[in-house]
């Protein structure tokens, strides 16, 4: 799993530190998207435990180059 996506989902401050507790350090995701209505402290504690984010695989960006 690389991305996650949890806005607008009812995700709660308590809910999203629970989460955070439980992403190891060594995790892949390189993206998790939280809503608003989150603290801004969690959101950055998140940010400081993901990878870089490593891009679409070369075929996905052909085929996202042709149909623009």
């Amino acid at each position: 799993l690389r991305r996650l996506e949890l806005s607008h989902t009812g995700l709660t401050g308590r809910g999203a530190k629970t989460l955070l507790a439980a992403v190891a350090p060594g995790s892949r995701l390189e993206y998790v998207g939280l809503g608003p209505g989150l603290p801004r402290r969690v959101k950055r504690s998140f940010a400081t435990l993901l990878r870089p984010d490593g891009g679409a695989h070369a075929d996905l960006r052909a085929v996202r180059s042709l149909y623009r």
